[in-house]
């Protein structure tokens, strides 16, 4: 008890409170400080993670663009050679009757050379008309091909 009438005591005792008040009181200012920057840090993340997010769905949404145009372009190709290969089928069908007709004015001895010259041109013109079906088959084949690689492109 006369331990607390000694000034010593009651010094240290005020040290201490006073360094603990100083103490709380920075912690206290620290906490806040740390809060402040963690808040403005998640606030920057999460502005990034948007405006990320923004850049991907236009840069998908301009992918998903390119393969639509490219379906596209690829099926009006498809529909340009199919329409192309009809004409020529038609037109190698009339082709055929007139070299039938005229074969059949072609009876006498004297136009052989002609005839020879006729069955000549009609075996090239087989032989362009079998190129031209497999040109015309190869190229639906990867009109086909394109069209399946991109259905298959990520989405």
């Amino acid at each position: 008890m006369t331990a607390l009438l000694n000034w010593r005591v009651w010094a240290a005792v005020a040290l201490a409170v006073g360094l603990a008040f100083t103490h709380f009181t920075a912690y206290r200012s620290g906490k806040a400080v740390v809060r402040a920057e963690w808040t403005t840090e998640k606030l920057k993340q999460t502005e990034q993670l948007a405006a990320f997010n923004a850049e991907s769905r236009r840069i998908e949404q301009r992918r998903q663009s390119l393969v639509t145009e490219a379906l596209n372009a690829a099926k009006k190709r498809e529909i340009t050679a199919a329409l192309d290969a009809d004409r020529l089928r038609a037109e190698r069908g009339g082709l055929r009757d007139d070299l039938a007709a005229a074969r059949s004015q072609l009876s006498s001895a004297s136009v052989a050379s002609l005839r020879q010259r006729i069955t000549a041109l009609d075996s090239v013109f087989e032989q362009c008309t079998a190129e031209l079906e497999g040109v015309a088959g190869y190229a639906q084949g990867l009109a086909s091909d394109l069209r399946l690689m991109l259905d298959a492109w990520p989405k």
